[in-house]
Formats: structure tokens, C-alpha cells, sequence
């Protein structure tokens, strides 16, 4: 059994942002109501395509039938949490996808080396990262992060290799395993991917650049979050922090006022601009500081310096 890499590579990829966009469309008031009603009706029938597809036997197992069962709205309507975890040479990154109150939360831990570790988020319609004993939000991002496609599964082989293809090759403690080999000129790529037996999730992924290791990724779920107390203060009373941003370009100025609603000990920073100066009134005389745990407050930004 095989079949064309690029397809399987493509078709898993739009699933994956399916599944981030399915998430994210789960949001408060009668428009959020619906779309999460109609998303639970898709992961049960996803559910029962899912089940139809573990009475296969792994000979027939297709690029269909594992983009379904690798969604990250069908991974997260079986598992509490997602964890991935890419090893390289001198460094590593942890990511992290689970809900909260319905909603998705991503996070990734960066770590250039064993003594550094450089952690964000992003949760409702916000990026963030920790600061200290707060959180701050650095700017605010409508969006879910485009992370590549990389929730749930990462592929080393450029989409543009010809003729790479993708073959069952056996069975051990309880994982099938896919090989996908292929090779763009004088280079020859091969991929090894590990699926739970059971529940058909990605496992493990190994990449080899001409016989050689270039990293290892390893797929958890259900684990705990090792950052998810960030989010503890939204379980409590919010406070309004007003920002209003005054930018001049060349084509002239524009005022842009943007209200948020935030935890108690987070912090709003708003630096979207690259030089900007931040105030506490609108006269622009009052330098910024941290208003304080749960003070409402507005800021004025401005990239006028003066």
C-alpha cells in the first residue's frame, strides 16, 4: 500500500487548521452557541468515522483516514491536552494545546538551551507570557497563531519533493509505523511515523536527512500542562484596561481605541508598534506604570517621542 506523500502532507495539514479554526470558532454569545453545536455534531460524526477507520487493518489505512483521526478538534474531543515535544541538536521546543471554558489555548516553551526557556501563549484573542509574578499580554492577536501546521503533526519533507511515498511498515508495542522516503536532487529524505494502535494518534515522528538524525518529535496528550496556572486569573473577576493608540504616518494620523477585559494580576503592554511611548493621561504627561492588581485603568500609546 501507497500513495503520494504530497497529498497526505497537504490533505493533514488543511485538517489541522480546520481543527484550529473549528476551535476558535467556539466563542461566547447566540453566534458562538451555534457554531459550537454544529462543531459538536461534526466531532460526533467524526467520532464514528474514526471508529470505522480502527477496524481497518493498517494495510488499509489511508491519508483520509489519518487526517481524521489527527485534528486537533477530534484529538481534543478525546484528550484533555496535546503536548509536543521537538528535540534537536542544541535545543528544544515544547508545545502545549488544550481548551479552556470551550475555547483553545497554545502555548510554547522555547528552549535554546538547557538553563533558558522562553514561554508564550495565546488565549482569547490575546498573545501572552509570564513576567515576573504577572502575566503580561504583549499585543493582542484576533487569530489563532499560524504555527504551520504543526499541531498535531510536523512533516520535514518539503510539499514540493516529487515522487515521495508513503508505506505501511509494521507493527510494535502498540504502534503502526509509516515510512515516507523521498528525494529532491542528490538528497534523500526518510520519515518515520509512529501511530497509537488503538486510537490511530501520531506518536512519534523521526526525520533523516541522508541517513542522518535531524530531529526526533515525540506527541503526548493528556499530560499536565506545565503552564496552564498562567490562565488561573481568568477564572476570577476581570478588569477593563482601555487602550488608545495615536499613530501618525506618512499618510497622517489615526487614533484607534480597543477595550479588553483581563485578569486581575495581568498586565496589558501594549507595544504593537516598534517605538512607541505609553502614558496614563490623555495629555501624554503621565510616563505609564503598572495601575496595580484589578485597577481598571486606560493607556494612551503614541509613537510620537518626545
Amino acid at each position: 500500500m501507497s500513495f503520494i506523500k504530497k497529498s497526505f502532507s497537504v490533505v493533514l495539514c488543511a485538517a489541522i487548521l480546520a481543527g484550529f479554526a473549528a476551535c476558535a470558532g467556539k466563542d461566547n454569545g447566540n453566534k458562538g452557541t451555534e457554531t459550537a453545536q454544529s462543531s459538536a455534531g461534526e466531532t460526533t460524526s467524526a467520532n464514528q468515522t474514526v471508529s470505522e477507520v480502527l477496524e481497518k487493518s493498517p494495510e488499509q489505512i489511508t491519508a483520509k483516514d489519518i487526517y481524521m483521526a489527527n485534528t486537533v478538534d477530534y484529538l481534543l474531543s478525546v484528550y484533555d491536552s496535546i503536548r509536543i515535544s521537538c528535540e534537536y541538536a542544541d535545543s528544544s521546543i515544547v508545545k502545549y494545546m488544550f481548551l479552556k471554558d470551550g475555547k483553545p489555548v497554545y502555548i510554547e516553551d522555547n528552549r535554546p538551551s538547557e538553563s533558558e526557556s522562553e514561554v508564550w501563549g495565546w488565549y482569547n484573542g490575546m498573545n501572552f507570557s509570564p513576567n515576573g509574578d504577572r502575566v503580561t499580554v504583549t499585543f493582542s492577536a484576533e487569530e489563532l497563531p499560524d504555527v504551520n501546521g504543526e499541531f498535531p503533526y510536523e512533516y520535514m519533507i518539503s510539499d514540493n519533493v516529487t515522487g515521495a511515498v508513503t508505506e505501511y511498515v509494521g507493527e510494535s508495542d502498540g504502534l503502526y509505523e509509516f515510512c515516507v522516503t523521498g528525494a529532491d536532487e542528490d538528497i534523500h529524505y526518510v520519515e518515520n511515523h509512529f501511530f497509537d494502535k488503538e486510537t490511530l494518534a501520531v506518536r512519534k515522528s523521526v526525520c533523516r536527512y541522508d541517513d542522518e538524525d535531524l530531529n526526533e518529535i515525540y506527541f503526548d496528550y493528556d499530560t499536565p500542562v506545565e503552564y496552564a496556572s498562567l490562565l488561573d486569573g481568568w477564572d476570577g473577576e476581570l478588569k477593563k484596561v482601555t487602550v488608545v493608540s495615536e499613530i501618525i504616518g506618512d499618510s497622517g494620523s489615526s487614533v484607534i481605541t480597543k477595550e479588553y477585559r483581563i485578569p486581575a494580576d495581568w498586565e496589558m503592554v501594549p507595544y504593537e508598534y516598534e517605538e512607541v511611548a505609553v502614558y496614563l493621561d490623555k495629555e501624554m504627561t503621565v510616563p505609564y506604570e503598572y495601575p496595580g492588581d484589578g485597577v481598571d485603568c486606560t493607556i494612551y500609546v503614541t509613537n510620537t517621542m518626545g
